[in-house]
C-alpha cells in the first residue's frame, strides 16, 4: 500500500469511527429520552394509581359528611318547626287575650252606667290611666253617662 492510500483510509477510518461515535450518540440520546418518556409515564400512572387507591376512603369520608350535613339540616329544620308552632301557639293565645280583654273592658263600660244609674252620690274610683281610652273616658272625667 502507498503512503497515499495508507492516509486515506486512516482519514476514512477516523471517519468511519466519528460516524459511528456520532450514530451511537445519537442513539443512545434517543434511548434517553424514551427512558426519560418512560420513566415520566411511569410516574403519572403511579400518580393516577395512587389517586385511585385513594378514591374509595375519600369517597367513604365525603359520604360521613354528607351524612352530618344532612343531620344538621335536619336538626335545624325540626328546630324551626318547633318555633313556628310556638309562634302560632303564642299568637292564638294573644288574640285569644286580645279578644278577653275586649270583653273585660265593655263589661268595665256597662259596670261604670249600672253604678252611675243605681249608686246615687257615690263615685266610683278612677278607672286606671291605660284603660280610660278603651273605657271612652279622660282621666278626669267620671264614668260614661
Amino acid at each position: 500500500m502507498s503512503g497515499l492510500e495508507t492516509t486515506l483510509l486512516a482519514t476514512l477510518g477516523t471517519v468511519l469511527v466519528a460516524f459511528i461515535t456520532l450514530s451511537g450518540a445519537r442513539f443512545t440520546a434517543r434511548q434517553s429520552r424514551a427512558v426519560g418518556d418512560r420513566n415520566a409515564n411511569t410516574a403519572d400512572w403511579t400518580a393516577l394509581v395512587a389517586a385511585y387507591e385513594r378514591l374509595p376512603a375519600r369517597v367513604a369520608t365525603l359520604e360521613t359528611e354528607i351524612i352530618s350535613v344532612q343531620a344538621t339540616a335536619k336538626a335545624a329544620e325540626d328546630r324551626a318547626v318547633q318555633a313556628e308552632q310556638r309562634a302560632s301557639q303564642a299568637e292564638q293565645r294573644a288574640a285569644a287575650m286580645e279578644r278577653r280583654a275586649i270583653v273585660a273592658v265593655d263589661y268595665v263600660r256597662q259596670l261604670l252606667v249600672w253604678i252611675a244609674a243605681n249608686v246615687p252620690n257615690r263615685e266610683p274610683p278612677p278607672a286606671p290611666v291605660e284603660l280610660t281610652a278603651d273605657l271612652g273616658l279622660t282621666p278626669l272625667d267620671g264614668p260614661p253617662q
